[in-house]
């Protein structure tokens, strides 16, 4: 059975679901180094799908992907 995500998540719960505790999820949500939203100025709110793009936006680049991208780069 599929199990359905839900998009917009309070706090705690975007905490359990990129795995970080409640005081470093609110070090990066004050330095801003966190996609957040808070609608109603009070409370902590996060976009799932964000969450999830942000936990991947610093992806390794592998050697072989490395040398292709030189490789392009001297081509030119």
């Amino acid at each position: 059975m599929e199990q359905k995500v839900k998009k917009v998540l309070t706090f705690k719960e975007g905490c359990l679901h990129i795995g970080y505790e409640p005081s470093y999820v609110y070090k990066l949500t004050s330095s801003n180094r966190i996609p957040f939203s808070k609608p109603t100025g009070k409370f902590i709110r996060f976009d799932s799908e964000e969450l999830d793009r942000w936990q991947l936006s610093k992806k390794n680049v592998t050697i072989e992907e490395q040398r292709q991208i030189a490789f392009s780069y001297i081509k030119k």
